[in-house]
């Protein structure tokens, strides 16, 4: 159970390089069009990868990370006498719904204010 998050953290991480080797010429040089920005588009690139890699992790590898956990707190021939009971488990799932919800809601939102920006 504890492969898929590890596996969404390694690939959350390639895509990050891959949008750091990318982003960087464009921003720094000004290739494509864009305006040449320097040491400028260098942190604007840096800023702007870091940024989506944290909201990409959020989105995918938190829901991974809290689902094994929320299954074996209630597996009770794994957990025995101390697994969850049928509330702590009905609110385990309704945080995990809500999480996967929110989670899945962040990036169109991101998308549509602009990243906040308005």
């Amino acid at each position: 159970m504890g492969e898929r998050p590890a596996r969404a953290r390694v690939a959350v991480l390639a895509g990050a390089v891959v949008a750091s080797i990318t982003l960087d010429p464009l921003l720094i040089r000004g290739v494509g069009g864009l305006p040449a920005l320097g040491v400028r588009g260098a942190a604007l690139a840096s800023v702007a990868v870091r940024g989506g890699s944290c909201l990409v992790l959020a989105v995918v590898a938190l829901p991974l990370t809290y689902l094994p956990v929320l299954l074996i707190a209630g597996d009770r021939s794994f957990m025995d006498e101390h697994a969850n009971g049928r509330v702590a488990t009905t609110l385990g799932w309704i945080y995990f719904a809500v999480m996967v919800v929110l989670a899945l809601a962040a990036i169109p939102l991101l998308l549509a204010t602009n990243a906040g920006g308005g």
